[in-house]
């Protein structure tokens, strides 16, 4: 028999047990609390463009967005100033129970009035894995708390 516990917040628990070991028997388990949940929030902010308009001109712009991201991500991967394109590395943060994957993508959407879309980019996979195994990770709805801010951070400073 099969047993699997599960709850939101907590590291799920799996047991297969033969049939005549499940006679008369009581087993305590106890969940432990999920620390890639309890690190991360969830929002609408992950994996979706999201609009950021520009009141400055671009190459001022360029550069503000340079140095936003560079104090939220350690690597930008990408960056092409003439097609308005800039990607971080990943940034891999690894718990008990999963591993997650972080990173930022922008582009232009428009030069008159001058927009930009982010998209802050979170996959989830099991622990362990590889920053570098793609096949491993999947889209999550949430974000790490060292990103909260990024997405309005972007809005706030260049918008001004």
């Amino acid at each position: 028999m099969y047993l699997k516990i599960e709850k939101i917040g907590f590291i799920t628990e799996e047991r297969v047990y033969s049939y005549n070991q499940t006679e008369d028997k009581k087993e305590y388990i106890k969940l432990h609390k999920d620390d890639a949940y309890e690190n991360s929030f969830v929002t609408n902010l992950a994996n979706q463009d999201i609009d950021i308009r520009a009141s400055r001109d671009e190459d001022e712009s360029w550069v503000l967005l340079s140095r936003i991201i560079t104090s939220y991500f350690d690597v930008i991967a990408i960056t092409d100033k003439v097609t308005g394109y800039m990607c971080t590395a990943w940034s891999v943060k690894s718990f008990n129970a999963a591993t997650i994957r972080t990173r930022l993508i922008i582009k232009t959407s428009s030069a008159d009035p001058l927009i930009y879309k982010a998209k802050l980019v979170s996959e989830i996979a099991p622990p362990g894995s590889s920053g570098s195994a793609d096949e491993a990770f999947r889209k999550w709805d949430r974000v790490l708390r060292t990103y909260e801010n990024v997405i309005p951070d972007l809005q706030s400073r260049l918008g001004k």
